[in-house]
């Protein structure tokens, strides 16, 4: 929750009523939905109680209880059966629930409804926002939720239909979003096998989206151990040493099939996210400072040396670069996160190519702070070459490029400062690295800490 945070993400917490089949009860719901004396949720509250002491943002309610199904004594469902009285009546208190849930919430917290439920509290997932499932959002003029998270099986005109229902509802089309599942082994919006999922939702090129983005089973970089047709995108999850293969799938994710955002990747299989969606950044402050930390490790690194073993523990990790990873120029040029040397944490950021392919430039870090008088840079780095081939940049927001020359140096970690008084007001946009020109065919190096103050 921290680390998100950080990252000026919203956690929420998930709600799950099972589906009948799977374990799901009719009397679950009904306990789950149960009123005190004044007609409230005691459980609504609870939930509350729970985001606020944990410092999380909110609950995503995924109701999938049918609730018009009808088990014997012994929980088995009787086929052909159906309350559809008991249906309606909890479908309405469910309606209530959300609705005082999302009242009693507060300010900063958000409620979202998971298009599975329809009004009489039969499940039909939808699939796109319509008079079957827009009451959990908005009825009349009622607010029942902040979002909805709409099933998986849309289309393009179910997305342009999506649309013009919200704003019919007088809502942002925002608050609608396009439940998008990446797993591999199933087929709606599978992972790397085409982006025409989000061309659906960007139908105009360089305009905003149709709605928000819901990314379900991103997680198959680490756990997706394969089909007889798509092979693992990782062995990460049984294999500590295979952590190139987990990043390459998750930058891949963001970046596009050449795993360089900066490319323009339309045309692609693959295209990427970061090609629709714009960065933000939450580094509008200073001291910024970050070891490049991914929160694990082979091995726990202090000032260069290792002072531990293995360990995994995401509230330590560092805000990671935007934009992961873009390389303009020379095309040998890549980064990566290295986790054999490190400087603080469990990895460094690791530049490596062949410098005698020409220049690149790698912007690494979105920002919006301002410099003042005392404001200072400080690297620690360590490079294979004693050529003074990389630099560090800061770029402001009128586009003025402030250029900062690091020493070669040998295999040790070195440390270097830059005054940045002389800079005082400015506002930075971003923040990178580039190379120089060089008969360097094996260049490599690592950044190990970088902060600005």
């Amino acid at each position: 929750v921290d680390t998100a945070h950080r990252n000026g993400v919203k956690v929420l917490g998930s709600i799950f009523l099972a589906v009948n089949q799977y374990g799901g009860s009719v009397d679950t719901v009904k306990s789950f939905l149960k009123r005190d004396s004044e007609g409230n949720f005691p459980v609504a509250k609870e939930l509350i109680s729970i985001a606020q002491f944990y410092n999380f943002d909110g609950w995503l309610m995924n109701q999938e209880t049918d609730l018009t199904i009808v088990k014997d004594e012994n929980g088995r469902i009787v086929k052909g059966s159906h309350d559809f009285e008991t249906g309606q009546f909890l479908a309405n208190e469910m309606k209530a629930f959300m609705k005082y849930l999302t009242e009693i919430a507060p300010k900063h917290m958000e409620i979202h409804w998971y298009d599975a439920m329809v009004s009489d509290g039969q499940i039909k997932w939808q699939n796109m926002l319509n008079d079957q499932n827009s009451q959990y959002l908005q009825d009349g003029k009622d607010k029942i939720s902040d979002a909805i998270f709409l099933n998986y099986w849309w289309n393009d005109e179910m997305a342009l239909q999506s649309r013009k229902n919200i704003e019919e509802l007088e809502r942002s089309p925002y608050d609608v979003y396009f439940g998008v599942d990446l797993w591999p082994a199933r087929s709606a919006q599978r992972m790397f096998s085409s982006s025409k999922w989000l061309h659906a939702i960007f139908p105009q090129e360089n305009k905003k989206g149709l709605g928000s983005i819901a990314l379900f089973g991103n997680n198959a970089n680490f756990n997706f151990s394969g089909t007889k047709n798509i092979k693992p995108f990782s062995t990460f999850q049984a294999n500590k040493e295979d952590y190139d293969s987990f990043y390459e799938a998750e930058i891949r994710l963001f970046a596009g099939d050449d795993l360089n955002v900066a490319r323009n990747q339309l045309g692609q299989v693959w295209e990427g996210i970061a090609h629709f969606v714009k960065p933000k950044s939450t580094l509008n402050t200073l001291p910024f400072v970050t070891s490049f930390n991914t929160g694990h490790g082979l091995n726990k690194f202090y000032q260069g040396k290792v002072v531990g073993s293995e360990w995994h523990d995401v509230a330590r990790q560092d805000i990671l670069p935007t934009w992961q990873f873009a390389v303009l120029g020379n095309e040998s040029v890549k980064l990566r996160y290295d986790f054999k040397e490190a400087y603080s944490g469990g990895n460094s950021l690791a530049i490596s190519g062949d410098l005698s392919n020409g220049k690149s430039e790698m912007p690494l870090y979105s920002t919006k702070f301002s410099l003042s008088d005392t404001s200072k840079i400080e690297i620690v780095y360590k490079q294979n070459t004693e050529k003074d081939v990389l630099f560090l940049w800061l770029k402001t927001v009128g586009g003025e490029l402030i250029e900062l020359a690091l020493d070669g140096k040998s295999s040790d970690w070195a440390s270097q400062s830059f005054e940045l008084g002389q800079h005082q007001g400015k506002s930075i946009a971003s923040i990178g690295f580039k190379t120089s020109l060089e008969e360097v065919v094996d260049f490599k190096a690592n950044i190990g800490f970088m902060s600005v103050k």
